[in-house]
């Protein structure tokens, strides 16, 4: 379900249904007009539209196209997601708060510190349920636009540590 939101993915999904429709869809037009008698049809052009209408749905198959799909990276975060959002649909705004606090200190990297914001929103994009969520769009809005200027600032101390 998760490759659902996978653009990577549903792109080379869409090549590969349309490379399967494609062949078929010409095969039979050729096959149709070859019996509206459009042109003369003999046994060989027969058997050739036959295996264009045929042929691409075994050619063109998942299995066989699997090294053309995107390598899955996130399927760790996904498990350790499903954690998280249990965590995060009983917490307050207070805790809300504390937990990001608490991420901004452990994070020493300036890189994942830049992805802290998106992966928030990540989490609570995927939480099903966000009804039964204690923290509603509204609060969850304001943490987050707290959150990028504590980013911000957070990144500067460790680039100025690292430095």
């Amino acid at each position: 379900e998760a490759k659902r939101y996978n653009m990577r993915y549903m792109e080379m999904e869409k090549k590969r249904i349309t490379l399967q429709l494609l062949p078929t869809l010409l095969a039979t037009a050729c096959l149709g007009a070859g019996f509206m008698d459009l042109y003369r049809l003999n046994p060989s052009l027969i058997a050739l539209f036959l295996g264009g209408i045929v042929s691409p749905q075994f050619i063109f198959t998942r299995k066989l196209m699997t090294r053309f799909y995107p390598v899955d990276k996130t399927s760790e975060l996904e498990q350790e997601v499903v954690v998280l959002v249990s965590v995060l649909k009983k917490c307050s705004q207070p805790q809300l708060t504390s937990i990001i606090n608490r991420l901004l200190k452990d994070i020493n990297d300036s890189y994942q510190l830049g992805l802290l914001p998106d992966f928030l929103t990540y989490v609570y994009a995927v939480m099903p349920d966000r009804k039964l969520a204690l923290v509603n769009r509204e609060q969850l809005e304001e943490t987050q636009s707290r959150l990028r200027q504590s980013v911000l600032y957070r990144q500067r101390q460790v680039l100025l540590m690292n430095a």
